[in-house]
């Protein structure tokens, strides 16, 4: 079985031009489709397909404004925000477009937005947001890549940013994407994708390479959670380090569920540079259990490994509420016989359990 998982790898990372690791077995990449908005059609479509393939000229524009664009962008690298947004709770439709409009209106401007534990009335949020209409590749037209599960990751990709085509020189373009089934109690799996930076990249922060386009790797993940033993989340992070390794450089983002003592060095022990202990070596960084309604004390589950990069400066983006108008219905016995009294209520919930976390980065 190995040796036909390895052949099967091989052969797709030769199909999709997209190098593989070929001695991982047990983590079975899928590949998929970018999805761009036609607003033609009025419908989310594979990029680089139908209408959008003849939008090249538009995202090259997009592209030279938003490089040359100060205002929100207060440094010439990449900035990523992730987020773990809370499948459970209610509202979710309100909770992800409270989240969506913070990330629109906060001070620099995002280039990738990295989501977990997206429910698909979130997804449905996210698909029917007009803002990530206009400006944002996404991974998912519908749920169609998450089999049975009840939340997955969602990648977005800023257009302004990227183009679809390596074509299109001095422009950073979009790569393949594509999902890394590894061992997991909740059949959860690696949502990756490349990016090509062009040599004369403003995000370089020393020479550049040699190569005309460096392709860069990105990584979207939402380790196992609990304290379950044997914890599969050390082979998790240990199969997305091969596959940025078989890239060159890259980073990890998302939920890492650090809930044992043993999780606590997986970055350092993969070789991989923690962006936030990197810049704040000296601050906890807590991105869950800040409110305090928790059973269990304040952690930083989520964070962001480095390969090849330079985390230039990271903060913690902290979580609003939204109201919740709700109507009680108070009976008096099960036969009420239509008799019924309704007590308006406000309910107040959090946008996440979690925090995000904004970083800005370049290549080393």
């Amino acid at each position: 079985m190995a040796f036909f998982s390895r052949l099967r790898t091989q052969v797709l990372s030769w199909s999709n031009v997209t190098p593989l690791p070929g001695n991982e077995p047990d983590a079975v990449p899928s590949f998929q489709s970018w999805y761009a908005f036609d607003s033609s059609n009025n419908r989310w479509s594979p990029a680089g397909s139908g209408n959008n393939a003849c939008n090249t000229a538009e995202i090259t524009r997009r592209s030279t404004d938003g490089a040359t664009t100060t205002s929100k962008r207060g440094s010439p690298g990449l900035v990523l925000i992730t987020w773990n947004v809370d499948y459970s709770s209610k509202e979710p439709e309100a909770r992800m477009t409270a989240i969506l409009t913070h990330i629109q209106h906060s001070d620099a401007a995002a280039d990738l937005i990295f989501f977990q534990e997206v429910s698909r009335p979130a997804l449905t949020t996210i698909l029917q947001d007009q803002w990530v209409r206009e400006g944002w590749y996404v991974s998912e037209a519908d749920a169609t890549n998450w089999g049975k599960q009840a939340f997955a990751t969602v990648s977005l990709i800023s257009r302004s940013r990227f183009g679809q085509a390596r074509s299109v020189k001095e422009q950073p373009t979009l790569g393949a994407i594509w999902r890394v089934k590894y061992p997991s109690r909740y059949e959860r799996d690696a949502l990756c994708c490349d990016i090509f930076l062009p040599s004369s990249s403003t995000l370089q922060v020393s020479s550049p390479p040699a190569a005309s386009n460096t392709r860069v790797r990105f990584v979207n993940v939402h380790l196992d959670s609990l304290p379950i033993q044997p914890s599969f989340r050390p082979r998790q992070l240990s199969i997305v380090t091969s596959i940025l390794r078989t890239a060159g450089c890259g980073l990890v983002a998302g939920d890492f569920n650090p809930v044992l003592p043993e999780d606590e060095t997986l970055l350092g022990d993969n070789r991989l540079v923690d962006a936030w202990a990197e810049l704040h070596p000296d601050h906890p960084g807590f991105t869950w259990g800040i409110n305090g309604d928790q059973p269990f004390p304040p952690n930083r589950l989520d964070k962001i490994g480095m390969l090849g990069l330079k985390a230039q400066s990271i903060e913690v983006m902290l979580c609003d509420n939204i109201t919740s108008s709700t109507s009680l219905q108070a009976k008096e016995g099960t036969e009420a016989a239509g008799l019924e009294q309704k007590e308006d209520n406000e309910e107040v919930i959090p946008w996440s359990d979690h925090a995000g976390l904004k970083c800005s980065f370049a290549l080393v």
